[in-house]
């Protein structure tokens, strides 16, 4: 397996680390939104990523217009909407 193969990083917690970081940071920020696209690529590559993002309280959504020809769906983190989720 090549190293910059990204199995090689997953199952170890880094990605759950690194998207904690950057949510208590966006919050610190006072920042209300967090969004970014998950390609087809993406989901073909890790088919578990959807059900991830959603557990860090992540809402999949249509892409927008200006998404749509690359990205399968967008994905949205509303801050002032976080309560409960594991960070």
């Amino acid at each position: 397996m090549h190293r910059n193969d990204p199995t090689n990083y997953q199952k170890k917690e880094l990605g759950s680390y690194v998207l904690s970081y950057i949510i208590d940071l966006a919050k610190t920020k006072g920042i209300k939104k967090i969004y970014g696209a998950l390609t087809h690529q993406d989901i073909k590559s890790n088919p578990n990523l959807i059900n991830w993002y959603q557990k860090y309280g992540f809402k999949i959504e249509a892409p927008t217009y200006e998404e749509v020809s690359t990205a399968k769906y967008r994905i949205c983190l509303y801050l002032d909407e976080l309560l409960n989720y594991v960070l």
